[in-house]
């Protein structure tokens, strides 16, 4: 029983990163389907899709994701700062509290032979 209210506690905890209008479906969901959840999804232009015991879910409008919802993800998840996870960045993801993930693409800026950060981020 414990297990299971962590679970929803940490749903809880990853589905503040998302923008209101994504939040909203994805608190829609079942406490079923919010204790299977692996990860959000979120892509421009492409449905929004919750994976569950790896099985992508669309979610039943075809809620498309905007640009400008990405940025919000990322907004708030470096509280508006993304220039102090630049480092992190160039790892494909940052960490946020909870120990949730996000993974971010972009275009990489290159030093050498290596990643030193990453531009035009996208979630």
């Amino acid at each position: 029983m414990e297990e299971k209210n962590e679970l929803l506690i940490k749903y809880g905890q990853a589905v503040e990163y998302l923008p209101p209008r994504l939040r909203h479906t994805a608190m829609s969901k079942s406490d079923a389907e919010k204790k299977r959840a692996e990860e959000f999804r979120l892509r421009a232009g492409g449905a929004f899709s919750i994976l569950c015991g790896g099985v992508e879910i669309f979610q039943e409008k075809c809620v498309k994701v905007r640009c400008e919802e990405l940025q919000t993800v990322l907004e708030l998840a470096t509280k508006s700062s993304v220039h102090t996870v630049q480092s992190a960045l160039k790892d494909g993801y940052i960490t946020v509290s909870g120990g949730h993930r996000i993974g971010v693409c972009g275009t990489a800026i290159r030093n050498g032979g290596g990643i030193c950060g990453i531009r035009e981020e996208s979630v």
